[in-house]
């Protein structure tokens, strides 16, 4: 699975959604996956997966 990706969509509390596509860094092992994420001033997504979620977080 490395060198493809998925996109992540989020929803806030307001109705608000948007989603970006993300690289996946690993192999699958079972449990799921590591994606690549640069962080980017002003982003609507990637703030919040950097500074909300740590490693072995999950999600649906």
């Amino acid at each position: 699975m490395a060198g493809q990706h998925v996109y992540v969509r989020l929803t806030a509390e307001d109705g608000y959604c948007t989603q970006r596509s993300y690289s996946i860094a690993s192999a699958p092992n079972g449990r799921g996956f590591e994606l690549t994420v640069q962080r980017t001033p002003g982003g609507k997504v990637s703030p919040h997966l950097v500074d909300e979620f740590v490693p072995g977080t999950s999600w649906s």
